[in-house]
């Protein structure tokens, strides 16, 4: 799913006309070398392996 959505994220620009650009700034997911592992394959700028530390971040 990781892989899917960071692929859509990346390209949603080149098929629709929106109001904004989508920051990949972190990918959330429990085993932290794979979610590590993740963020550096997929393009994301950080990650988290804990939900709630994602969503209290203040660049989110």
């Amino acid at each position: 799913m990781g892989k899917a959505h960071s692929h859509a994220l990346r390209d949603v620009a080149m098929f629709f006309d929106l109001p904004a650009k989508p920051v990949m700034k972190a990918i959330c997911g429990r085993d932290e070398a794979a979610v590590r592992a993740a963020a550096e394959r997929f393009g994301w700028e950080g990650y988290e392996t804990s939900w709630e530390r994602l969503v209290e971040r203040d660049d989110i």
